[in-house]
């Protein structure tokens, strides 16, 4: 069996087309509405132009589609946690959709607005379990969307 860090280095969607692309592929797949799904973390920074690639999606699906993901990955979805599916030879993990956080929509899909990410980025970067690297990645990251929310919030 393949060591998963050398399979994720592989695995990789590299530009705005190929994340569109995937989560379009996700979407059709468990025949959920596009307008169901959120993006986030990485893939919503691709689509945004911020960064050329991501090794994972991070998405959002509103009930009752994300009820029927947990039924068919066999994974509870308990009320009171953060249920994360991780769909099976790809790396897209999968939570239920809260409409706190606000998106736009960038090629016909719904993506976290930038303040929405910084929070989301926040929460991956405090997490004293996330990888080193990761960590690194979700501060260079939280660095660029708090230039971008502080242009264009700038009070003249």
């Amino acid at each position: 069996m393949e060591d998963l860090v050398e399979l994720r280095k592989r695995v990789m969607f590299k530009g705005k087309e190929k994340v569109a692309d995937a989560i379009r592929i996700f979407a059709d797949n468990w025949n959920i509405p596009l307008d169901q799904v959120t993006v986030g973390g990485g893939a919503a920074l691709v689509l945004r132009g911020i960064r050329e690639e991501t090794h994972d999606l991070n998405l959002w699906v509103d009930s009752p589609h994300f009820e029927k993901l947990c039924e068919e990955m066999k994974t509870i979805n308990h009320p009171m946690t953060d249920t994360v599916i991780m769909m099976p030879n790809v790396f897209t993990y999968v939570r239920q959709r809260n409409r706190y956080f606000e998106h736009d929509v960038i090629a016909g899909i719904q993506v976290f607005n930038v303040l929405a990410l910084i929070v989301q980025k926040r929460g991956g970067y405090a997490e004293h379990a996330r990888p080193v690297a990761k960590r690194k990645q979700d501060r260079m990251d939280l660095r660029i969307l708090a230039e971008i929310h502080a242009q264009r919030n700038k009070v003249a």
